[in-house]
């Protein structure tokens, strides 16, 4: 719990943040960072991505900082726009991984002889690369 000092001060720092004040944003979120990373450690395992995931919310939360109610708690907030950082990385990494599958030959198919030259194989390979598109190449 903090003290009504620490509230009001929170308060100062918020009001400004809205109005731009970069520093005041930085001071508002400084305290809650640490489980912020912890949060997005323990869902990501990773980090890397978890300081990326981090950052990603700090950005987020400085743009939408003018929607935000006073009234509201911060760090559930916070937490929130983090979750869905994460949420929506997570689905697009899916769409990535969905996208890269649907180039790839049925099974079976181009299976390669044992006595083929490096040559014919080297062909069959840039024969799938051009398959592929430009994103994935």
């Amino acid at each position: 719990m903090i003290s009504e000092e620490e509230a009001e001060q929170r308060k100062v720092y918020l009001r400004a943040a809205q109005k731009g004040d970069r520093q005041a944003f930085e001071k508002l979120l400084q305290p809650y960072l640490p489980k912020l990373y912890n949060l997005s450690y323990h869902l990501l395992q990773h980090r890397d991505d978890a300081s990326d995931a981090v950052q990603d919310t700090c950005i987020k939360a400085y743009r939408n900082l003018g929607g935000f109610r006073e009234e509201a708690d911060l760090g559930t907030w916070l937490s929130r726009i983090l979750r869905n950082t994460i949420l929506d990385d997570v689905k697009r990494a899916v769409r990535r991984h969905e996208e890269a599958t649907e180039v790839l030959p049925e099974r079976g198919e181009h299976i390669t002889e044992p006595g083929l030259e490096k040559r014919e194989l080297g062909d069959l390979m840039l024969g799938f690369i051009n398959q592929l598109s430009d994103k994935l190449r």
